[in-house]
């Protein structure tokens, strides 16, 4: 997913906002955590359990709602507890640069992550 297919907004993640990651980013599991490259940057990013969980999750675009499903089947926590920690997580992956939200709900050709 490149950014320019994505919407341009630093706004709060909606309950079905479609979530995706972007291509400019490669990740791999390294003695067990996930290590995600932002190309343009040069960064590495180390994700903990559950936040691998949802990097996993994203290999597809998906909605809030669909993440934090994925959390709630996973963890023992209650919905609004996951989802505002999800949100939590999901703004520093979109701070930087390893996913964004798409514009619409048109498919642009989503080019499948690399990693």
């Amino acid at each position: 997913m490149s950014s320019t297919e994505l919407g341009g907004g630093k706004k709060p993640f909606g309950l079905h906002s479609r979530i995706a990651r972007l291509e400019n980013c490669v990740s791999s599991e390294v003695a067990g955590e996930t290590v995600i490259l932002q190309l343009d940057s040069g960064q590495y990013f180390g994700l903990n359990e559950s936040a691998s969980l949802v990097w996993n999750a994203l290999s597809q675009p998906r909605t809030l709602v669909d993440l934090t499903q994925v959390l709630l089947a996973e963890y023992c926590v209650e919905g609004e507890i996951a989802r505002a920690d999800l949100t939590t997580a999901l703004a520093t992956m979109e701070h930087h640069g390893l996913i964004g939200v798409l514009k619409d709900d048109i498919e642009f050709g989503v080019v499948p992550h690399r990693g």
